[in-house]
């Protein structure tokens, strides 16, 4: 389970914010891009993503209770948890 908090934001125009990050010191690591497909189910948002370079993944986010509820119903309960976020994975794909 993710236990980072999460900050979500719109961003308008995304040149100008990556000028903005440069002018406060913060340098661009690694890019990559996420197609998402979102469905409203069981109290979780499931979340189907395709990392380009990475591959196919489930993200259920939610409350905890209604995660594992979910997992369970599904069989899923015991399958692996990939608790790095996508940075990391890219980061250790391309070691």
């Amino acid at each position: 389970y993710n236990t980072r908090e999460e900050i979500e934001m719109t961003i308008g125009n995304p040149e100008t914010a990556r000028k903005m990050l440069k002018r406060l010191g913060i340098e661009e690591t690694l890019y990559y891009e996420k197609q998402r497909a979102i469905a409203g189910i069981e109290g979780c948002d499931v979340c189907l993503d395709h990392i380009k370079g990475i591959g196919h993944y489930v993200e259920v986010e939610g409350d905890k209770y209604y995660i594992s509820k979910w997992l369970k119903d599904h069989n899923l309960q015991n399958r692996p948890i990939e608790k790095r976020n996508y940075l990391d994975c890219m980061l250790f794909i391309i070691k």
